[in-house]
């Protein structure tokens, strides 16, 4: 008897645990009802109801747990508290290696995000609030639900400890407003977008629609599917697709787009940008449309053994910009191969330009093929536009190198100089300057970083000596401003290398510097000049500056007079700024300034330039 008696009860309690349960039960607090929400979810109950009280729920970062079916009832709406989000990833729902989870909403169930994020005096600058962190998390389902505002992604999918996301279902959303993109994809197998709406992304870059972008090799795209899914009106590309990150170890990428609208926006329809090591697999768009892009409908790469298939892709083009863009990615010293654009229509004014090319500085032999392709109904079989740029960039462009040995100080290294206080050069990644170093004499390196985190606002600093011993090797982390000194023991070429993956200001009143141009010249968020030797007597000469796709520069050659020989604002794609010392016996100092720049771009020097340049002309290194 008391062995059925305890059954019974069990199976009472469990019973309980396994009915709905309103979360108000939970208790209600009108101005923050996290603790509430979270101690509902901490619960054994799997079947939750947030209820309508009345009142908002106002609520801070919440944690999800597994083994939930959460429903928000009608005219329910989760809003994030002012001023609750200050840690830089903070997001509203955060999911950790978690499963078996639903979340979805009744009639006008909302989910509303912070308006403040991106207001300097609230809240510190970060692109991580998401709405929804998952990382590693298996069998999601979030649907039915109106999704707006945030300071980061409607939806960031990634692993956790190389666990990748699985089984993730989006369905019946309209996702609005969002701080950086609708959905940001890291490492997800099994995804499926039903009947979602990504629309109107505005705040931090990309701002895309979509974005698969991964950030290891190990991470990866399985059986992805998205289909009768909206994406419109999207700050940055309505879908974005940056595989860089990927090589051949990676597993073979499944992408599938069905039925799907790609719609205005102020920037391109679709971006597919695969990378020099691209994994196997494909990307498919099954009748799908894009329409009225802001710029170039399709931006694609040319990676003949990844293909991208179009099985019935239909674009209106309105834009001034040519339909399709092909990139060619600057991590190539090649590019070759064959690859077929097919089944797609193409209906726009009949004096559209139909192909441009993104051409970075590389040989080309790639060809481009077009099947089943039509503009306004006729058959196209050619894409004339792309051989012409092949031949205005394909050629191979030798960059400047320079024998420091050939150099020396304009006069005694011991007069010091300041730069403009207004200029800002800010270099990524690795840069060498050389300093001529004299016995004795001090020499002091002014750093300046600016970054998003402290990962991306630390750099280190490394000093050779003439016979190549490192004397100083330093690195700083979440900083603003470092000085770094040393002084020489003996008179020769001291190279100062840095590293940093956001903006690095290096700044030296030491007389007799050059910055060594390298293969090319990365640069982000600057604002100055660049002054170089140019030698007398060369009928020509050829610098070559481009921007990021979606990230433009201002700039201008400046003779040694002052004149300006070329302006150029707001572009993206290679430019060469050409001039002439033809009649010229003496080398001059030239200049390069740069009005503006909006993230990064990147500077060429071809031979016969000698690669060395400083920020300013009183302390360049000059050739003997």
């Amino acid at each position: 008897m008391k062995t059925t008696v305890s059954i019974i009860f069990a199976l009472a309690i469990m019973s309980v645990i396994a009915s709905p349960v309103k979360v108000s039960s939970f208790g209600f607090d009108k101005n923050n009802a996290t603790k509430c929400i979270q101690a509902a979810l901490d619960s054994k109950h799997r079947d939750l109801i947030i209820d309508n009280t009345g009142s908002d729920w106002i609520v801070d970062p919440i944690i999800l747990r597994s083994d939930k079916n959460i429903v928000l009832d009608e005219n329910v709406v989760i809003r994030a508290r002012h001023d609750g989000f200050h840690g830089v990833k903070d997001s509203m729902f955060t999911g950790k290696n978690v499963s078996n989870i639903t979340i979805s909403g009744k009639k006008n169930a909302a989910i509303i995000n912070e308006n403040d994020y991106f207001n300097r005096k609230v809240y510190s600058q970060s692109e991580w609030r998401h709405t929804f962190s998952l990382a590693g998390c298996t069998n999601i389902t979030i649907k039915d639900l109106k999704l707006q505002g945030s300071g980061g992604d409607g939806f960031y999918i990634r692993d956790h400890k190389r666990k990748s996301s699985c089984n993730i279902t989006l369905e019946n959303l309209d996702v609005s407003k969002q701080g950086r993109q609708g959905v940001s994809l890291i490492s997800v197998n099994g995804l499926r977008i039903r009947n979602c709406s990504f629309r109107d992304t505005r705040g931090l870059s990309p701002q895309a629609g979509i974005d698969f972008e991964p950030n290891h090799p190990y991470h990866e795209f399985t059986d992805c599917i998205i289909e009768n899914t909206t994406l419109s009106n999207n700050h940055g590309a309505n879908a974005l697709h940056v595989l860089s990150k990927f090589n051949a170890t990676t597993k073979p990428v499944s992408i599938t787009y069905k039925n799907c609208v790609f719609e205005g926006g102020n920037s391109h329809g679709i971006i597919i940008n695969r990378g020099a090591n691209s994994p196997k697999g494909s990307i498919t768009f099954e009748n799908c449309t894009v329409t009225n892009a802001r710029k170039n409908s399709l931006s694609i790469d040319i990676i003949p053994d990844f293909p991208v298939v179009f099985n019935g892709l239909k674009t209106k083009h309105t834009s001034k910009y040519p339909v399709i863009s092909i990139l060619m990615p600057k991590v190539y010293k090649q590019i070759a191969g064959t690859a077929t654009l097919k089944n797609i229509s193409v209906t726009a004014p009949e004096n559209t330009q139909l192909f441009d090319a993104f051409i970075y500085p590389a040989t080309i032999t790639a060809e481009l093929k077009l099947e089943n392709f039509t503009f306004n109904g006729k058959a196209v079989s050619s894409a004339p536009e792309f051989e012409k740029l092949k031949k205005l960039y394909g050629d191979a462009i030798i960059a400047a190198k320079t024998d420091i040995n050939t150099l020396k100080s304009p006069a005694p290294v011991k007069q010091k100089y300041k730069t403009k206080s207004k200029q800002s050069i800010g270099y990524r990644n690795n840069r060498t300057l050389v300093l001529d170093g004299r016995k004795g004499e001090k020499i002091t390196v002014k750093l300046t970083g600016a970054g998003v985190t402290r990962r991306h606002s630390a750099c280190t600093i490394t000093v050779k000596d003439p016979k190549g011993k490192t004397i100083l090797n330093k690195s700083f982390s979440n900083f603003k401003k470092q000085e770094v000194s040393f002084t020489p023991k003996m008179n020769g070429w001291y190279k100062v290398t840095t590293f940093s993956r956001s903006k690095l200001t290096v700044t030296t009143d030491h007389r007799g510097q050059g910055m060594l141009m390298g293969a090319r010249l990365q640069l982000f968020r600057s604002r100055g000049s660049l002054f170089f030797e140019v030698p007398g007597g060369l009928d020509k000469f050829n610098i070559l500056i481009w921007g990021n796709p979606e990230e433009s520069v201002s700039a201008s050659l400046i003779d040694p007079d002052g004149k300006i020989v070329k302006r150029k604002v707001k572009f993206e794609k290679p430019e060469f700024f050409a001039g002439s010392t033809k009649g010229v016996k003496e080398s001059k100092i030239w200049q390069i300034k740069i009005d503006s720049s909006r993230d990064d771009f990147t500077i060429l020097f071809p031979a016969p330039l000698n690669g060395v340049f400083a920020e300013n002309p009183d302390l360049l290194l000059r050739t003997r």
